[in-house]
């Protein structure tokens, strides 16, 4: 069983779209915008305690970047986040492109980006009663709260969608 979280931020070329799917065992993320959607970097974050303080989670993190991209930064940003935020293997999928793009339009694309991020965190961590390590949790209250939940998100969704 899956479950999907989707946020954006911004509008026109500076929309910036991500995508959660949370399996039983990891978070993938699929992150898009700009103008050309496509995919340009994939990252992945294992989760593991710090070398330097055990109290603390690190990430051990390896990316993957196609020639000409630089969609890898944000790719490992929302990996490592994600992965250090809530103790799960993470993949991250980033494509993002404006054409002829100066420094502003880049700019505030990544802060859409971040934006978009720290709003799929805010969500990921309502629906997270849905899942433990194992196996799904089946409690009628978990049930009836994601259902909420998940209602609510997708129209926020589709609110954002029509007013773009």
């Amino acid at each position: 069983m899956l479950h999907q979280v989707t946020v954006s931020e911004g509008k026109k070329k500076f929309r910036t779209d991500l995508l959660a799917i949370r399996t039983l065992e990891g978070l993938i993320i699929l992150a898009t915008g700009g103008e050309k959607p496509h995919v340009g970097a994939v990252a992945i974050a294992i989760p593991r305690p710090s070398l330097k303080d055990s109290g603390q989670t690190s990430v051990t993190l390896s990316s993957f970047t196609l020639v000409g991209h630089k969609d890898h930064v944000i790719a490992n940003e929302i990996a490592e986040t994600i992965a250090k935020e809530f103790n799960e293997v993470t993949v991250a999928i980033a494509g993002m492109h404006i054409e002829n793009a100066e420094e502003k339009d880049i700019r505030q694309l990544v802060a859409n980006s971040k934006k978009a991020l720290e709003n799929l965190i805010h969500e990921l961590h309502k629906t997270k009663c849905v899942f433990s390590k194992k196996r799904i949790k089946t409690t009628r209250a978990c049930r009836r709260r994601s259902a909420r939940e998940r209602s609510s998100v997708h129209h926020v969704r589709d609110a954002r969608t029509h007013a773009s």
